[in-house]
C-alpha cells in the first residue's frame, strides 16, 4: 500500500493494485476509484515474434553478406535484437542505444566499409539520437495524458 498526496490538499491517499484493477481509497472522505490497468502481454508477444521472424528472415536470405545462416547468431546480433526489442515495447532512448551498440561491433564483420566521417560520428550521433527520442517521448505521453 502507497501514499500519494492530493493535489491542493494535504490527505494521504492509499492505493493498491488488486488484479487488473487500480484501487484508490481516501479514508477521509470515504472515497474509492477503481481504474483498470492497462497491460496487454499479448502486444509484447506479438511484437517479439514480428522482429524474431524478421531477424531470420534477414538471417536466411544472407541480407548483410555475413555467409552461413549460423553466422548470423553471434553477440553482436543479439544485442541488436534485444535493442529493438526494447525500443518497440519499452523504452526507445536505451533501445537506441543498445541497437548503436549492437551495430557498432557488426559493422565490422560485414562485407561494407564506412567512410570515415561516418566512423568518426558514430557515437555522437547515437547519443544524439537517443537524447531526442528521450525529449519526444516525454512530449508524447504529456499530450497524451492531456
Amino acid at each position: 500500500m502507497s501514499h500519494l498526496p492530493i493535489k491542493n490538499l494535504s490527505l494521504p491517499i492509499k492505493y493498491y493494485y488488486a488484479g487488473r484493477l487500480l484501487v484508490i481509497f481516501d479514508p477521509e472522505l470515504n472515497l474509492f476509484i477503481m481504474n483498470e490497468r492497462k497491460h496487454n502481454p499479448g502486444r509484447h508477444i506479438g511484437i517479439f515474434l514480428i522482429i524474431l521472424g524478421l531477424f531470420l528472415g534477414g538471417a536466411m536470405l544472407d541480407i548483410l553478406n555475413l555467409g552461413s545462416f549460423r553466422d548470423y547468431f553471434i553477440w553482436p546480433m543479439l544485442i541488436l535484437f534485444v535493442g529493438v526489442l526494447v525500443f518497440f515495447n519499452s523504452n526507445a532512448a536505451f533501445g537506441i542505444i543498445l541497437v548503436a551498440v549492437g551495430g557498432y561491433f557488426l559493422l565490422p564483420r560485414i562485407d561494407y566499409e564506412l567512410p570515415v566521417i561516418y566512423e568518426k560520428m558514430y557515437w555522437p550521433a547515437a547519443v544524439i539520437l537517443a537524447g531526442l527520442t528521450l525529449i519526444v517521448s516525454g512530449i508524447i505521453r504529456r499530450y497524451r495524458k492531456s
